[in-house]
């Protein structure tokens, strides 16, 4: 197996202002390995990667290579050289290497990988591509470079739904090995079929399973529940060393001061694992107004123009206490403007908007303009002093930062030095200070962490107000929109229960096109595999069979607990007593956790 390692880490640790990101990590990726990278914001996925190409040098570790070896690396945000054009782009990747062969030359490398990733007109200058295009461009010029292996870090940002189902289509048939850095649930569980998880909590650091990222997430509750009965036996003797340390030697033994270091390691320990389980957690919540106004917002005919394009047209919205509107459409067909427009930042070409009286709307911007990257964290978080003012009640500014998972130390790093996570995680610090009775919300996944992301959805399906969400995150949609509205390039307006519908209807209308121009109907292979793909996986079906029953089993437990604390013979016993209700409480978790699983579960079935 060894000598199919393209390229490894071994021991890998790295710091970043006085803060670890990871210690004694070991990752390897071998021929045919297709890799989803994941974890927290701050667990170094992106440095990691950084690392293995060669752009950044760990502080201890090696890193080791094939002779020879290519690699070839995606960042999050593509920079090119002003003025160029994407041939321009192009040639330069495929000119910078040697080539493998002497039939190969640079411009047939580039012309055969512009066909393959349908980059179209190649003259563009690449000052005029949107960045669903930028993306996609530095995906082929990576591709340019005739790679072994390719990094992608957080490919989906920016894409456009169409432009992430044609990656999934293109990785799909790739015969390259490559490790994807991203927080798309979806696309994991369709390119990646090896998911590790950089974080703490993992002995090593990282977490790996051989599987599709709904088996790892099984993998990982198994996982979670073991260190939680190790954490629970841990607690468990040291409360006996400490019962034994109170009670005193007789002497001063050999054994007995062996005993103390023990307890005092053991101690550590436990402390240790709680630091690592709590300090990853984040706490937030969007707070509604309250208001009962039936309409809170009412667009009406709304039409907009960009020079001799029409956006959209005839556009009508009813917006209430409630409401929860997903708003999809390709890269270019007006999403951002709409949301600009209800938010009353333009105006419409015609049309208009009726809002009731003293509304309160708070509009998350994609492009994150709201943010001075100027600006200090600490102003940023708490632009009036050291204190601010959070549901009525004060805080200090630095606890209002480790809300949002940041350090003291990082108060005074300006915004623009922090990563895409933190500057979102700032941007949803500021808005959640805003009482709204509507929300407004342009691609707020990008740069967040699962974690994070599974924490948004929550939030957002516990928020009494109106919302309007444009998100290229197909989960979080389908998750929280209750219905949508299509945005299409010929300017037409759609009204649909579900992004499935928007996704049928895009395939009808684009055969309808291919018709008139007298095309032959193509198979649609990605249309066959959704009819043919089942609602539930084969260990999603296992796990779904025996849900009722471990509902049931979990509720069964809770009245358990429940019976022996009402049970008056346990008197004056406090400490059995504090035993039983932390008991009580970590079942009355696992019953809801399980209740909101069985509904993922019901939903995905549903859907088939």
């Amino acid at each position: 197996m060894a000598s199919n390692v393209l390229v490894s880490g071994t021991e890998l640790s790295k710091s970043y202002r006085h803060r670890a990101l990871f210690t004694g990590l070991t990752f390897a990726v071998s021929e045919g390995d297709r890799i989803g990278l994941i974890g927290p914001n701050g667990s170094g996925k992106t440095t990691l990667v950084r690392i293995l190409v060669g752009l950044e040098e760990p502080d201890s570790g090696t890193v080791s290579a094939r002779k020879l070896l290519r690699t070839a690396y995606v960042p999050q945000v593509p920079v090119f050289a002003p003025g160029l054009s994407m041939d321009e782009v192009l040639l330069g990747s495929a000119s910078s290497l040697p080539l493998r062969d002497a039939t190969s030359t640079a411009r047939l490398i580039v012309d055969k990988v512009a066909s393959r990733i349908g980059l179209g007109e190649l003259s563009r200058d690449v000052r005029t591509l949107s960045g669903g295009w930028r993306k996609r461009l530095a995906i082929g010029a990576a591709l340019a470079r005739d790679p072994d292996v390719l990094f992608l870090d957080e490919p989906t940002n920016h894409l456009d739904i169409d432009g992430i189902e044609w990656l999934e289509e293109f990785l799909s048939g790739c015969e390259l090995a490559y490790v994807v850095v991203t927080h798309d649930r979806y696309f994991l569980e369709k390119v990646t079929p090896a998911i590790v998880e950089l974080n703490r909590l993992y002995r090593g650091g990282a977490f790996r399973v051989e599987g599709s990222y709904s088996a790892f997430l099984m993998k990982r509750e198994e996982l979670m529940q073991t260190m939680q009965r190790e954490t629970e036996s841990m607690r468990a003797r040291l409360k006996l060393e400490v019962a034994w340390l109170r009670q005193g030697a007789k002497a001063r033994s050999t054994k007995s001061k062996g005993r103390t270091e023990r307890a005092e390691q053991l101690a550590d320990e436990v402390a240790e694992r709680k630091r690592i389980q709590t300090q990853d957690s984040l706490s937030f919540a969007f707070d509604a107004t309250g208001r009962q106004t039936k309409e809170l917002m009412t667009a009406r005919d709304l039409g907009m123009r960009y020079e001799s394009r029409v956006l959209f047209s005839n556009l009508n919205l009813k917006l209430g206490p409630g409401t929860r509107l997903g708003l999809l459409g390709d890269n270019g067909t007006g999403k951002s403007t709409l949301l600009r427009i209800l938010a009353g930042e333009l105006a419409p070409t015609v049309g208009e908007i009726r809002r009731a009286p003293n509304l309160r709307c708070v509009y998350f911007s994609q492009e994150r303009a709201e943010l001075d990257p100027e600006l200090s964290l600490r102003r940023a978080l708490a632009p009036d002093g050291d204190f601010l003012i959070y549901r009525g009640r004060q805080m200090h500014v630095s606890a209002w930062a480790s809300t949002f998972l940041f350090d003291t130390e990082q108060l005074d790093v300006k915004v623009g030095m922090l990563s895409g996570g933190e500057q979102a995680r700032v941007q949803i610090a500021q808005l959640i200070l805003q009482p709204a009775d509507v929300l407004l919300l342009d691609e707020p996944t990008n740069d967040l962490d699962i974690p994070t992301l599974e924490i948004l959805e929550d939030r957002l399906l516990d928020f009494s107000g109106a919302l309007v969400l444009v998100s290229h995150d197909r989960f979080l949609v389908d998750r929280v929109a209750e219905a949508v509205v299509c945005l299409d390039t010929s300017g037409e307006v759609a009204y649909l229960a579900d992004r499935n519908q928007w996704a049928e209807r895009r395939r009808m209308l684009e055969r309808e096109r291919r018709q008139d121009r007298g095309e032959t109907p193509r198979k649609d292979s990605r249309a066959t595999e959704i009819r043919k793909r089942p609602g539930l996986t084969y260990l999603e079906k296992r796990e779904h069979a025996g849900m009722e029953e471990r509902i049931m089993d979990a509720e069964a437990t809770v009245g358990a607990l429940e019976a022996r604390l009402h049970d008056p013979a346990l008197g004056s016993q406090h400490e059995v007593v504090a035993e039983l209700w932390t008991a009580l409480e970590t079942a009355k978790a696992e019953v809801e956790r399980l209740y909101a699983r069985w509904s993922e579960l019901e939903s995905k079935a549903a859907g088939a």
